[in-house]
């Protein structure tokens, strides 16, 4: 369980790099089209999922409340149900991901473009991956099963 934690750190950092680089190298999205289903071009994502555009002030306490929910998970979970810990692990590390591109850069930084219409980055593929993984475990869960 130690080494998926450690691959999440690693797919993290991988984003940050990607990010980093993406600004620096990559054409606009509008741009690039490498092949139909797949492309890696410059998204820069002045809101939340789907461009919903929020102001830095919302998305700020928005996902430091977020952070904090999962991050009780994790702590409760730790011993007794470790895939919850994990999942929950992983929505925050992605959601901190993102929160810290979009202070340096003033958006987020989404460069893998598919179907040429949906802009997305690691960190959006480890929330959404932790959200589903957490679903699944937390309703598979016998000690939330017997309260109910």
């Amino acid at each position: 369980m130690k080494r998926l934690f450690l691959l999440i750190l690693a797919v993290s950092t991988a984003d940050a790099v990607f990010k980093y680089l993406a600004v620096r190298s990559l054409p606009p999205a509008d741009q690039s089209h490498l092949f139909f289903l797949i492309d890696l071009a410059l998204h820069k994502n002045p809101g939340i999922a789907f461009d919903i555009p929020l102001p830095f002030v919302v998305i700020l306490p928005l996902t430091a409340l977020i952070c904090g929910i999962f991050c009780y998970f994790i702590k409760k979970s730790w011993v007794t149900e470790p895939k919850i810990a994990l999942a929950s692990f992983m929505i925050v590390v992605g959601a901190l991901g993102n929160l810290i591109d979009r202070w340096l850069n003033g958006f987020t930084t989404d460069y893998i473009i598919l179907f040429r219409t949906s802009a997305i980055n690691l960190s959006d593929l480890l929330i959404v991956v932790g959200m589903l993984a957490f679903l699944w475990y937390h309703k598979g869960n016998p000690s939330e099963r017997q309260t109910s």
